[in-house]
């Protein structure tokens, strides 16, 4: 039986519980539109997993306390890209990609799967416009005191959201799988991790 969906979100709000605005630790769109996915998606009641290894407050920044704030090390390639692990309510487990194309298109790919990468068991894709939601150029959207006022059709993100990647995940429990698929599932997110420590490492 599928969950009775929760109202549609304030995601402006949830985005300055998770990482004020003012904080100045996000100032581009591709971060700002990677939080208002993460702020859907915990909206819905998933949970931000730890990676493999990770130590105690892996997830919390300095200075917040919110479920609404993503994984300290999330961002890779090069700033294009947004990673976060999530357990949905009824537990089922899966990784979750906001990419935004590079060249200046302002198009984004909202990527979550469900088991190894090189066999899943579900994947649900949502295709966005940065433009639609945060239209502002770089150096505006920096110097915006919040989210309130560089989000736009805040609305409409949270509804699509919900209806191409949340409610799938929503329905039923864990699919069955067997023991050797869940090794492999685990051991995909442990790849993943390493890779994000990597491309972090090479950034700084």
């Amino acid at each position: 039986m599928e969950e009775q969906r929760r109202p549609t979100p304030d995601v402006a709000s949830l985005m300055e519980s998770g990482v004020p605005k003012a904080s100045g630790r996000l100032s581009n769109g591709g971060q700002a539109i990677a939080l208002a996915v993460h702020a859907c998606m915990v909206h819905h009641g998933f949970h931000a997993l730890a990676p493999p290894g990770a130590k105690a407050g892996w997830s919390l920044w300095a200075g917040v306390r919110s479920p609404y704030t993503p994984p300290s090390m999330w961002e890779v390639d090069g700033g294009l890209e947004w990673l976060c692990m999530y357990k949905s309510p009824s537990g089922r487990v899966l990784m979750l990609t906001t990419s935004l194309h590079g060249g200046g298109s302002g198009r984004v790919l909202v990527h979550a799967l469900e088991g190894p990468h090189d066999n899943p068991i579900s994947v649900k894709m949502l295709g966005l416009n940065l433009q639609r939601y945060f239209a502002q150029g770089s150096a505006q959207l920096a110097a915006a005191p919040s989210w309130a006022h560089t989000l736009t059709q805040g609305d409409a993100l949270a509804d699509m959201m919900y209806d191409e990647i949340v409610r799938h995940f929503l329905t039923g429990g864990p699919p069955p799988v067997a023991a050797a698929a869940a090794v492999a599932v685990a051991a995909a997110a442990a790849v993943a991790v390493v890779v994000l420590k990597r491309r972090s490492q090479t950034q700084s």
